[in-house]
């Protein structure tokens, strides 16, 4: 009695995570951690402190968005007809530049050149918007040709997680930090944590650098596309042969000869 084959035999190992996509994963966890210890709670109210206006904080919250909107584009159109570790490089000098100017803003400005700090804050927004319409498009366009086709949900969940997660460890840091200070909302203290911020913000631009064109997979990341015209030919040329042969066999069940039509006769035939 011959054996079965062993369930045991051992399944085949996973090909490892392309490069591109776990640099992009480290890249969402910690530019959410960095964006939310200086651009959300912390920045806001800092400008609350040191302008008393709930209008100011708006303009300088909505500045980044804005520059974001308008750069977006151009960057996209470039890494579109460029190389696009080109723009990502280029973004990554953008985001050591603004690390430096939000650093001299935080540390030095606030106490030297006080009437010019607002002015100056809204600046440093407006570079870290055209930091973020520089990446955006491009990085998530090579992430996708770095996913093979059938597994961009798992990793797109995936990213999608640990963007999240990023939001969430980055409050939890400020919140070690108000501890550690007295747990007090000054302008002293609040600079601190966007200082950390700045910190963490030179993870995710220093991993621009490390995302390169050739790490993506070519055809494997395309889509799952319709079959080729070569391969419909040959389709229609069976389904054109199936269909003579079934007018064969029932022209020989009537007693016509081969290539006779089993119809009726039309008026003028008749």
């Amino acid at each position: 009695m011959g054996c079965c084959t062993s369930s045991s035999s051992k399944a085949e190992p996973k090909p490892p995570l392309n490069r591109n996509v776990w640099l992009v994963f480290v890249f969402s966890f910690t530019r959410s951690m960095f964006t939310s210890l200086f651009s959300s709670t912390p920045l806001a109210y800092y400008v609350l402190l040191t302008e008393d206006s709930n209008t100011a904080v708006g303009v300088v919250q909505g500045i980044q968005g804005i520059v974001n909107l308008f750069t977006a584009f151009p960057f996209s159109i470039i890494g579109d007809r460029y190389k696009r570790q080109t723009v990502l490089r280029l973004a990554g000098m953008i985001g050591f530049f603004a690390i430096g100017v939000t650093l001299w803003t935080l540390l030095w400005v606030e106490s030297h050149w006080r009437d010019k700090l607002y002015y100056i804050l809204c600046a440093t927004m407006g570079l870290w918007g055209v930091w973020m319409g520089a990446h955006s498009a491009t990085i998530e366009a090579i992430f996708a040709d770095s996913v093979e086709s059938g597994a961009r949900s798992k990793l797109y969940a995936q990213k999608a997680a640990y963007r999240t997660s990023g939001n969430a460890v980055g409050p939890a840091i400020s919140i070690v930090i108000f501890l550690l200070l007295n747990d007090e909302w000054t302008v002293f203290n609040l600079s601190v944590v966007m200082v950390g911020g700045m910190i963490a913000a030179a993870i995710p631009c220093a991993v621009l650098f490390m995302i390169k064109d050739k790490a993506t997979l070519g055809d494997l990341s395309e889509s799952l596309l319709a079959p080729s015209t070569d391969q419909a030919g040959d389709e229609q040329a069976a389904d054109n042969g199936d269909g003579e042969a079934q007018a064969q066999a029932e022209n020989g069940a009537l007693g016509l000869p081969d290539g006779a039509s089993a119809t009726a006769p039309t008026r003028d035939e008749a």
